[in-house]
């Protein structure tokens, strides 16, 4: 039985040589080459899984981009990134990027879009914070898109 990994979309190639000529990873034995998926980069003759937040690069090979998603996120395993405003009642949290590093891999279970807690909420503008209830309104659920009076 055989696997086949890869983008459906994508050429596949035979390797004849040590290096696959249109960029690729190597698989079956090192004998076959494929385009890395959009949410992985080419490591060594691999591909690997970008870091949450992270796509590859356009226009620069098989690289996994250094900047996250634009005010948005990128679950693990996802091929595309998903802005917050799309969610209402989250807030993109900034600092969650702001403290990301290579070094500590846990600082990468934190998601940047962040659902509002109970007495506030988010119509899908909000960054950093949710917007408080006004006076005389409530909201007793987490991740809503609206306050109540």
């Amino acid at each position: 039985m055989d696997i086949v990994v890869g983008n459906d979309s994508a050429e596949n190639q035979v390797l004849f040589g040590r290096v696959c000529s249109n960029g690729g990873a190597q698989l079956h034995g090192k004998s076959w080459c494929f385009k890395c998926p959009s949410f992985m980069g080419l490591a060594g003759t691999s591909c690997v899984e970008c870091l949450p937040d992270l796509l590859q690069q356009p226009g620069v090979g098989e690289l996994c981009a250094t900047d996250p998603c634009p005010l948005g996120e990128r679950p693990l395993g996802s091929d595309e990134c998903a802005p917050c405003k799309d969610r209402p009642g989250v807030f993109y949290n900034t600092s969650v990027a702001e403290t990301r590093t290579d070094d500590d891999p846990t600082t990468w279970t934190q998601p940047s879009c962040v659902e509002c807690p109970p007495g506030s909420s988010a119509d899908g503008v909000a960054i950093d914070e949710c917007f408080a209830c006004p006076a005389g309104e409530y909201q007793n659920l987490t991740g809503q898109a609206a306050c109540f009076a």
